[in-house]
């Protein structure tokens, strides 16, 4: 792979930038699809993937799209339920789940590999370096075949009665990995770019109603295919939250995209799909990521509630959010015109824990060398480079 550049920007929105190149392929990850001597016979167990390196599953970005296991015994595990799970490392033995995709349930008899699409329930299909896939065993035993072996490539944990969330921290799997199971994931390669600051919790609870805009404009040209934030408060009901693109032209915020409406789990670090409901999923110069603290559909704003991202307050800068508190009945092509009123505009220097992640347009490199070369020109921008994986 090439080299990672990772840069911190000292205001409101930091931004955390990670590109791998090349052109769009396929990656296939995970053990041959072979027959094995076992198959799992206890209830409600996941079965992570992990080489136990820094890149414990997917080596480049892009989206799941497909999975398969091997089992040849014909009807003994037929009628059985298998859910397949994207997880994101986030600590020395955390993974946090990003992706559920639709369980399956086995066929009435099987012979060999068994090939399914990846079709998302909730969450995100992205992955990418630190991501891996785990299959779980849905209220019954298992279907996929496996052996006992040590060094392995799998470890699981019980998952009792839990429903597998957006959002859950998981910790706990066995050590070390004494098993490898006949499954495999495939991904449709995609380079990205994650831009934002770090997902974590934060200071404050968010109390304020209405639409966000982060004061960093965006440098190059590319479609938001996913973002993500940090919400773990405990609020009844559940909030929503609706992503937005705007364009700056003056004093006006010209909404220009509308994504689809989450719910947060609020179980911590969220990752969603931007998912277009109205305009265009396009970003570049001129052109602002917010929010909507409330739910959007048929062409107007359907519900609000107070906010759901996290944020620290800072002390000063010139990078951080405007604050639209009654933007109306708004809708693709609504203006909003920032005076500077409080509620009416008006910035506040805060750093809310939200990331967008981009499609990186071709060729990655030209990107790559125009982010290096400052591209966020007025800003502090502390680089570092990150060896290879």
């Amino acid at each position: 792979m090439p080299r990672l550049l990772r840069g911190v920007l000292t205001g409101g929105m930091a931004f955390l930038a990670a590109l791998s190149g090349g052109i769009a392929s396929a990656e296939i990850i995970g053990p041959a699809l072979i027959n094995r001597g076992n198959v799992d016979t206890g209830f409600n167990y996941m079965f992570l993937y992990d080489t136990g390196t820094a890149t414990p599953g997917f080596t480049h970005w892009g989206f799941a799209t497909s999975w398969a296991f091997y089992n040849d015994n014909g009807t003994a595990q037929c009628g059985r339920q298998v859910e397949p799970v994207i997880l994101k490392k986030v600590g020395t033995e955390s993974w946090v789940i990003t992706g559920v995709g639709q369980p399956i349930t086995t066929p009435a008899t099987m012979s060999g590999v068994q090939s399914f699409p990846f079709i998302l329930a909730s969450g995100s299909s992205v992955v990418g370096p630190g991501y891996t896939f785990a299959h779980r065993d849905l209220n019954n035993a298992g279907s996929i075949e496996f052996d006992f072996i040590s060094p392995g490539t799998h470890r699981y944990l019980g998952r009792g009665s839990n429903a597998d969330v957006v959002g859950d921290l998981l910790s706990g799997f066995s050590t070390p990995a004494n098993r490898i199971y006949s499954i495999q994931f495939t991904t449709q390669n995609q380079p990205m770019v994650p831009l934002g600051n770090p997902l974590i919790n934060r200071a404050t609870d968010d109390g304020d109603s209405g639409i966000f805009i982060h004061t960093q404009e965006f440098s190059f040209w590319a479609p938001v295919v996913e973002w993500a934030f940090y919400d773990n408060d405990n609020f009844t009901p559940d909030r929503q939250i609706t992503p937005l693109i705007l364009e700056k032209v003056g004093n006006n915020y010209i909404i220009r995209g509308i994504g689809q409406t989450r719910t947060t789990t609020e179980r911590g670090e969220q990752h969603y799909l931007f998912d277009v409901v109205a305009g265009s999923n396009m970003i570049g110069p001129g052109y602002y990521f917010g929010w909507w603290t409330g739910a959007w559909a048929n062409g107007q704003p359907t519900a609000t509630n107070a906010g759901v991202i996290d944020f620290d307050t800072l002390a000063s800068g010139t990078l951080g959010i405007l604050w639209f508190q009654t933007p109306g009945n708004f809708g693709l092509g609504t203006q909003l015109t920032a005076t500077g009123q409080l509620g009416v505009g008006s910035f506040h220097a805060r750093m809310y824990s939200v990331e967008v992640t981009l499609a990186v347009p071709e060729p990655a490199s030209a990107l790559l060398a125009s982010l290096a070369l400052g591209a966020m020109v007025g800003l502090v921008f502390v680089r570092r480079r990150v060896r290879s994986k």
